[in-house]
């Protein structure tokens, strides 16, 4: 098991050569699938925002999908920290036109596949015009090559990320019931639906510490958008997850945590969820979702 730890923590640069190391990220690429576009937020951090998205790739790659995560928090990126991974090359060598997309593209846990940003770089949190048009046409370069492309944004209404969000063909807001992370959650949807016109917002509530709790919040904050926003946007709610004293362990260990529990509670309810994002009904796959993506984003990162 450490052997296997030890080998997923390292990049294809380290384990394979140029020409080994471009056919290794062809298992990833399969063109002609339509991809499902979401964007993770929440309205405010310490929710679990980066842990639901990790955790939950994690289990769709389990389930046979091809997932992409990308790391949008592009000044402060910490999910390749979260999954114990090196990236020699990140977003701001893309930026730089030192390289292409598809090379820095890690393999995480399960298979899943990584796009990793850089932290501490105040150039990721500034781009300019001609680094947006780069970051642009890079994404659109992934369309079809995936089942799903996880947009983890960072915390927040900043303008960088309200333009990942209004890009997204779906959003998915993470809250938990305390009344600060529910308050911060209403005025995210509020500005989406205001500034951006989405009129549906997936909801999970994390961290419940009894059975109802998810249901009750989910109720209240859908009251309060009827009430104050109106009766055309709707908030679905995918399902809640249990608060869970021994996630910092796993944080710690770098481990994911369905990987480490399988068999716990959290993991079986996030499971539910996932079943929903392969629903098609619910989450539909749009030819050209991320070239689409990638225009919309181009259109929001310029609005400066």
């Amino acid at each position: 098991m450490e052997e296997k730890r030890a080998l997923i923590s390292q990049t294809p640069q380290d384990i394979l050569g140029p020409e080994d190391q471009a056919h290794s990220l062809r298992q990833y690429f399969s063109p002609g699938r339509e991809t499902v576009v979401v964007a993770i937020t929440s309205g405010k951090g310490g929710v679990g925002k980066t842990n639901f998205t990790a955790n939950t790739a994690y289990l769709l790659a389990q389930m046979g999908k091809k997932v992409c995560v990308l790391d949008a928090d592009l000044g402060l990126a910490n999910i390749d920290v979260l999954l114990g991974l090196v990236p020699r090359k990140t977003l701001a060598n893309v930026l730089r036109g030192e390289c292409t997309m598809t090379d820095i593209v890690l393999e995480g846990p399960g298979g899943m596949a990584i796009i990793p940003a850089s932290s501490g770089l105040r150039e990721m949190a500034n781009m300019g015009r001609e680094q947006q048009k780069i970051l642009a046409d890079q994404m659109a370069s992934l369309d079809g090559e995936f089942d799903f492309l996880f947009i983890d944004t960072a915390a927040g209404i900043s303008q960088q990320v309200m333009a990942f969000l209004a890009a997204s063909p779906q959003v998915i807001l993470i809250t938990t019931p305390e009344p600060t992370a529910v308050t911060d959650a209403y005025a995210m949807v509020k500005l989406l639906n205001s500034e951006y016109g989405k009129r549906t917002i997936y909801l999970v509530v994390n961290m419940v510490r009894r059975y109802r709790e998810g249901e009750e919040t989910a109720g209240k904050l859908s009251l309060v958008v009827k009430r104050f926003l109106g009766e055309h946007i709707k908030i679905e709610h995918l399902g809640s997850l249990p608060y869970q004293t021994d996630i910092a362990i796993s944080v710690r260990e770098q481990r994911l945590y369905v990987e480490k529990y399988p068999d716990r509670k959290f993991a079986g309810l996030l499971k539910e969820i996932c079943y929903k994002l392969t629903d098609f009904t619910l989450f539909p796959g749009v030819r050209g979702g991320v070239s689409l993506f990638a225009k919309a984003l181009m259109r929001g990162l310029g609005n400066k």
